[in-house]
């Protein structure tokens, strides 16, 4: 017959030296901290954040002292290639950082045109809808103002074709 190992854990006190298993008791005022307190949740991030930036830090030092390591005549005639040429890392990451710069600024530029593009529409509608919702002093429709809507349409509709 089977029995279950967690039926055989017992809670043991912090004087008791016999038995095997240990269960430790619930701590319940640790337990809210983890569960709801922003100031452990920002701290977790926090070490979380630090120990990804020293992995990345160690790995790329590993890997420029793996190269040196394994054939320095290779690595001599690599540097100094990579000195002429300007493949430093250091440089590396100013060129990456030079290129994000530039996009974001084509980003920032290419929204602004957007921007004035969809202003510039959006007075014209409203000009358009003015001139088409004019009304006499008799309230009719002032039909002279929708000829004269029509009559832009058209002729930007044929200033399109010819060209």
């Amino acid at each position: 017959m089977k029995t279950n190992p967690l039926n055989d854990m017992r809670v043991k006190k912090v004087g008791d030296k016999s038995g095997d298993k240990v269960k430790k008791p619930f701590n319940k005022k640790k337990y809210r901290e983890q569960k709801y307190s922003l100031k452990y949740k920002v701290k977790q991030y926090e070490e979380k954040r630090n120990t990804a930036i020293k992995r990345s830090f160690y790995k790329s030092t590993k890997s420029e002292k793996g190269c040196a390591q394994s054939n320095p005549d290779q690595e001599s005639k690599k540097g100094l290639s990579n000195q002429k040429q300007g493949y430093s890392w250091n440089e590396q990451w100013k060129y990456k950082a030079e290129q994000r710069r530039l996009e974001k600024e084509d980003k920032i530029k290419a929204m602004k045109e957007r921007e004035e593009a969809i202003k510039k529409y959006q007075k014209k509608r409203i000009e358009i809808n003015k001139k088409m919702t004019k009304k006499t002093k008799w309230g009719q429709p002032a039909l002279h103002t929708r000829m004269e809507v029509l009559h832009e349409r058209l002729v930007e509709k044929l200033k399109r074709n010819e060209l």
